[in-house]
């Protein structure tokens, strides 16, 4: 949305939030995962003035109720959500795009620090609201690979390509987008209309789940070295039995399991999806749940308890934990249309409000 002012001039952008149906910790091990937009999003609304020669930016959040300035060309890390404009506006300069100062304000229904990206979505918000305002030609896979160099190399967060993929490239919250992780070759499945994806978020412990992921990251690392692959692409399901006699370390041998299986599950679930055969595919997201519980070591006692309820409802095709770790307190679940009321209510003893 533009609006034009005499001299000022704003414009207003939005991104969705992102969940994965099926395909966890495949992303960063060059594996493949669908995921799809949720309801929630971030909006950016972008204020120029024409006539204003300066180079300030002043954002506000009214998710965090906080302001930020600074002057172009001196984006420092402040470790708050201020980061993410900055690394947007320091990469967008060193990518030879011309900007002037502006002011913006920063609207979110996205739960925070629950592995939906938030962070990711404001980004890919922003980069569409400057692109408006300053008609920078930017693509939206272009987009995509903007915000993982400035989540690696300006944030320090060492992340791939697939989250900005998913926001960037997808617009539309009917539909699912299969990536693959190795090549970045994605496709984009409509949502069949007599499903749903219910979203259930029950709290959860943000510092301790960073920590989680970081150890996972290594330990895949750490596979790949002592298989003595270049990455995760080169290793094959077939071989597991070799890669557990190599390894000759449990912990490791179970994470290289998880990974294979959960890369092999996706591409039995695309297919399940395209036919048909969602119990198929509710089957495959429970035992998607099942090897983050058990070989990737991610899930929660409540966590578990709920999609174990979920098991038992006639309404729900299949759930498994939402984002990377049960500890941002996340679940999907796959169920028939209409349904969404009941299955919360009868998983979670409530009224379902605002999902």
């Amino acid at each position: 949305m533009n609006k034009n002012h005499s001299d000022i001039k704003i414009f207003t952008s939005k991104a969705h939030a992102r969940i994965n149906i099926i395909g966890g910790h495949t992303d960063y091990n060059q594996g493949c995962l669908l995921s799809v937009l949720t309801k929630e999003f971030v909006s950016v609304t972008l204020i120029t003035n024409q006539k204003a020669i300066s180079n300030q930016v002043i954002a506000r959040s009214s998710a965090f109720g906080a302001v930020i300035s600074y002057d172009l060309g001196k984006e420092d890390v402040g470790g708050n959500w201020g980061d993410y404009i900055k690394g947007v506006t320091k990469i967008l300069r060193n990518e030879n795009f011309n900007l002037s100062g502006f002011e913006v304000k920063i609207d979110s229904s996205i739960p925070m620090n629950l592995g939906f990206a938030s962070g990711v979505a404001l980004m890919v918000a922003f980069i569409r609201t400057l692109i408006s305002a300053f008609k920078l030609d930017i693509s939206d896979f272009t987009i995509a690979k903007l915000i993982s160099i400035i989540k690696n190399e300006f944030l320090v967060m060492p992340v791939g390509v697939t989250d900005p993929l998913v926001i960037s490239v997808n617009r539309d919250t009917d539909s699912v987008l299969f990536i693959d992780s190795n090549s970045l070759n994605f496709e984009q499945i409509n949502f069949p209309n007599n499903l749903d994806i219910l979203t259930i978020t029950i709290g959860g412990t943000y510092s301790k789940r960073g920590e989680i992921n970081i150890c996972r990251r290594r330990e895949c690392e750490e596979v790949v070295a002592r298989l003595t692959m270049k990455s995760f692409c080169e290793l094959h399901i077939e071989k597991l039995k070799e890669y557990e006699s190599i390894l000759n370390n449990r912990i490791l041998f179970k994470r290289v399991k998880h990974v294979l299986t959960e890369n092999n599950r996706v591409l039995q679930f695309k297919n399940a999806f395209l036919s048909g055969d969602y119990k198929l595919a509710g089957e495959l997201m429970y035992l998607s749940h099942m090897s983050l519980k058990d070989d990737y070591e991610v899930s929660t006692a409540e966590i578990d308890q709920i999609i174990e309820l979920a098991k038992k409802d006639a309404n729900v095709f299949g759930a498994r934990l939402a984002t990377d770790s049960g500890l941002a307190g996340a679940i999907v679940l796959l169920i028939k249309k209409g349904e969404k009321e009941k299955v919360y209510k009868n998983l979670m003893g409530k009224n379902l409000k605002g999902n």
